[in-house]
């Protein structure tokens, strides 16, 4: 049920994502969730999908990465790492990577002089194709399901530039995650 639910997620992303441009990321607004308590993580491994391609990364070298920068980032919020499943919060994630291809009709001449009267009736086309990245962290409390926290992102990607988007990525994610209380 779990895995049809993220393979439902990764539908909704790839059929909202309408623009091609620049990385984005949304957190969603969690302003009720009580993060006070909270000292120790986890990040277990997520789901991995590449649309019509060979895989450019393991799902295993992924999870490293993922577990690196996640725990970079929150253990400079303070709270601590641990691999035991009595954490207070759980961080999974659902990654993936898909082609669009864009392909418009510029009309006669495309927007340029013609320098012959035979070039009078051509059309002009353009062709694009791009591959975009998603990325969705969610966590939640302790070994439960219940939802803390959730943050949902998409950038262009280029070939071998994985670790580096993803990097950005959730640091992005956590820039505005709150601090672990201290006392």
């Amino acid at each position: 049920m779990e895995t049809l639910i993220k393979n439902m997620l990764i539908a909704a992303l790839i059929l909202g994502a309408t623009s091609v441009s620049g990385q984005r990321m949304k957190v969603a607004d969690f302003d009720k969730a009580d993060f006070q308590p909270l000292k120790t993580f986890r990040v277990v491994q997520g789901d991995l999908s590449f649309s019509g391609e060979e895989t450019p990364v393991s799902e295993n070298t992924f999870y490293g990465w993922v577990k690196e920068y996640v725990r970079r980032d929150l253990e400079a919020r303070g709270y601590t790492f641990t691999e035991d499943s009595a954490a207070d919060f759980t961080v999974d994630y659902v990654a993936g990577s898909y082609n669009i291809n864009t392909n418009e009709n510029l009309g006669p001449l495309g927007g340029a002089p013609a320098t012959d009267p035979a070039m009078m009736d051509q059309s002009r086309f353009y062709s694009e194709s791009t591959k975009e990245g998603l990325l969705v962290l969610q966590i939640y409390r302790g070994r439960g399901k219940s939802l803390l926290w959730e943050a949902e992102g998409s950038v262009n990607l280029n070939p071998g530039q994985v670790e580096r988007v993803l990097a950005g990525m959730i640091s992005k994610a956590f820039r505005k995650f709150p601090k672990a209380e201290t006392r």
